[in-house]
């Protein structure tokens, strides 16, 4: 069974946001949404990781997959066909 989840409120939240939370709270964060995924048989991909401490962060709470600039620069989709 699949459960959809609007992820975009959650995009970045270890990310240095004027307004973002102590870091702390960007963590315990994480590990809620890393909770509530296990719960529900959902994963967390983790967007916007920007710099090698953040993803070091991810790595430690026990997120699997990440997408961001530290990883790789978006390209084109050249040879990939539609699913």
């Amino acid at each position: 069974m699949s459960t959809p989840v609007d992820s975009r409120w959650f995009n970045s939240p270890l990310g240095a946001y004027p307004a973002a939370p102590p870091p702390l709270s960007r963590r315990a964060v994480v590990a809620g949404m890393l909770g509530v995924a296990s719960q529900i048989g959902g994963k967390v991909i983790a967007e916007g990781v920007e710099n090698r401490e953040e993803l070091d962060v991810l790595i430690e709470l026990g997120v699997e997959r990440a997408q961001g600039f530290h990883l790789g620069v978006p390209g084109p989709l050249t040879g990939q066909t539609a699913a």
